[in-house]
């Protein structure tokens, strides 16, 4: 019985201890399984993820049937939800939009302090009325949603549907710089704030 514990251990001390290989993994093996563990964080991260590019209010109650006002301005939150979206590269972010809002993505890297907000253009529609300021600052823009302005009108023909849905599709990781191309919604405001989020690809 001596004699077998005394093998026992002796099998067990050369298992733990020969090259230290079972204890220490070379640089190469661990740089692996960084690699394999990266890859199945990648493989984790959702292809797609849906972002509220504004949201309208709820308290006090909104009521946007007509013959109310479908589409009052001042009833619609300033956000982007969630702030962040998360997807793997080669997926697309819908940015479901309701309110007066127009998606702009800007590459990775870019941060809100980057955007030359004095670099202007107007939106083109009949309305709103006086026309709104728009972002025009194309430095590092791979993405300009539509003009909000341009939405169909209602059947009535005086309130423009501003509630649509713009999918963006993001090739390469990183993370990209998202902002309302509004320019009062981008600067924020006393009951608003600043409007922009980020998306980060794997």
């Amino acid at each position: 019985m001596k004699r077998l514990l005394t093998h026992t251990a002796l099998a067990t001390a050369l298992v733990l201890c020969f090259d230290c290989r079972s204890i220490v993994l070379s640089p190469a093996a661990a740089e692996q399984g960084s690699a394999q563990k990266r890859s199945l964080q990648t493989h984790q991260s959702p292809e797609n993820a849906t972002v509220s590019f504004g949201t309208w209010q709820s308290e006090p109650p909104f009521d946007r049937f007509p013959p109310n006002n479908p589409t009052d301005r001042t009833r619609n939150d300033h956000l982007l939800l969630p702030n962040e979206a998360v997807i793997r590269a080669g997926g697309a972010v819908n940015f479901v939009i309701s309110g007066f809002h127009q998606p702009t993505v800007y590459d990775v890297g870019t941060q809100p302090e980057d955007i030359n907000v004095n670099n202007t253009t107007m939106t083109t529609g009949p309305t709103p009325d006086p026309k709104v300021v728009l972002i025009d600052d194309p430095t590092h823009r791979i993405y300009r949603g539509q003009d909000p302005s341009l939405q169909p009108l209602d059947r009535g023909g005086t309130a423009f549907l501003q509630d649509r849905v713009e999918v963006v599709r993001f090739l390469d990781p990183g993370t990209y710089l998202v902002i309302c191309g509004v320019r009062d919604h981008f600067l924020g405001s006393n009951t608003q704030p600043p409007m922009f989020g980020f998306v980060t690809v794997k």
